[in-house]
């Protein structure tokens, strides 16, 4: 075929004569803009170099070479031995976080089947504070304990009218609410009425409520909302005062 018919520019027709068909469009970014640049820049453009003479066979290697990939270099002179260069850290795996390990304290989380052999059955009414999950426990407090026996014994009361049922329990030195098994307990004393000692017990039974001194009624059960034994046990004789009154009222009721 006749090159000259082909319309080829002069300065490619030796590419064109050794052998050369096909050409990526970037190789010769110049000619390219040249033919799509105005006639008057083209014009104006300097000449290009003659391109020298190339064989059959060093087109043909020339074209079918892939290109030279340039790899990022990483100055890894300035390491300690044994560092790893910081390119590697990037690409190392993310560990999974652990997995928070289960309860090592070998017992159950609310012991309530060893509560319940210290609940009185029948029980006209139950008591309850927030501590009461602690004293049911292994070490009680000796001051809460002393301070409901003296109440106790002045209202001389006759027996099967109080237990004492707590609504929290002990769970790796916390105490947690469970209402649950609190209104579970009411329930096999055939209580008729609760009293409630202090502001943590008040929430553990009315979560977002505002604590006061006050009387209730839930599931058909009588709560009595009473100052706790903190306040008594400071030395408050307000609450002291509210406490008995309270109780003392309840048995003449």
């Amino acid at each position: 075929m006749d090159a000259r018919s082909l319309g080829i520019s002069e300065k490619f027709r030796p590419w064109h004569d050794a052998g050369l068909r096909l050409v990526f469009r970037d190789a010769f970014p110049d000619a390219q803009c040249a033919a799509e640049a105005p006639a008057s820049s083209v014009a104006s453009a300097p000449a290009a170099h003659p391109a020298p003479h190339v064989s059959r066979e060093t087109a043909k290697k020339s074209f079918h070479r892939p290109p030279k990939v340039q790899r990022a270099h990483h100055d890894n002179s300035q390491l300690k031995p044994g560092q790893v260069p910081q390119f590697l850290k990037n690409k190392e795996p993310r560990k999974p976080a652990p997995r928070p390990a289960p309860p090592q304290d070998g017992g159950p989380l609310f012991p309530w089947d060893e509560f319940r052999k210290r609940l009185h059955v029948p029980s006209r009414t139950v008591w309850t504070y927030w501590e009461l999950g602690d004293d049911f426990g292994p070490t009680p407090s000796a001051e809460r304990r002393q301070l409901f026996s003296n109440i106790i014994h002045h209202l001389k009361w006759p027996a099967g009218t109080i237990t004492f049922w707590p609504l929290s329990a002990q769970h790796n030195g916390f105490l947690l609410p469970h209402p649950g098994n609190f209104w579970k307990g009411v329930r096999e004393a055939q209580a008729r009425t609760v009293f409630c000692f202090g502001n943590k017990a008040f929430q553990a039974l009315f979560p977002g409520h505002e604590f006061s001194v006050s009387r209730r009624m839930k599931g058909g059960v009588e709560i009595f909302v009473l100052p706790g034994p903190g306040t008594m046990l400071a030395g408050n004789k307000a609450d002291k005062c509210i406490v008995w009154n309270a109780l003392s009222q309840y048995a003449h009721s």
